[in-house]
């Protein structure tokens, strides 16, 4: 079996997936802990090393070692790239930010977000900044 293959279409499927969860956790109005800057500048830096070593471990595998590759070890690395689309394809990411602009824009969410949680204009201009919220 030859490693390289499969590791290549591995590391190309598993960071395109990553990248996607990346995009949503971005787009979503109201982000988790991980959509942070800091997170997110990490996650996106390792993932676009894999969609670059993915492919290269495969053309790799294709252009050098054709010769070492037996039938089951393509089938097998169409599988798992055919199964990486459908996984992408059941994420349904074009519903998905469509709902997240829609509730983005929704009047509702607008004036939460203007508010904030908990949020008290009267209370905030007599507190000053950082202090506890007992007045």
């Amino acid at each position: 079996m030859n490693t390289r293959l499969i590791l290549g279409a591995l590391i190309t499927v598993l960071s395109i997936i990553v990248m996607a969860i990346c995009y949503l956790g971005e787009r979503n109005p109201r982000k988790s802990f991980w959509a942070s800057e800091n997170y997110m500048a990490n996650i996106i830096a390792f993932t676009t090393g894999g969609i670059v070593l993915g492919p290269m471990l495969l053309a790799e595998a294709f252009l050098v070692n054709l010769d070492m590759l037996s039938s089951l070890d393509i089938i097998v690395a169409l599988g798992i790239l055919a199964s990486g689309a459908i996984i992408l394809f059941m994420m349904r990411i074009k519903k998905r930010v469509a709902s997240y602009d829609a509730l983005l824009n929704s009047p509702e969410f607008k004036n939460s977000a203007k508010q904030g949680p908990g949020h008290d204009e009267a209370e905030s201009i007599d507190r000053p900044l950082g202090s506890p919220g007992v007045v």
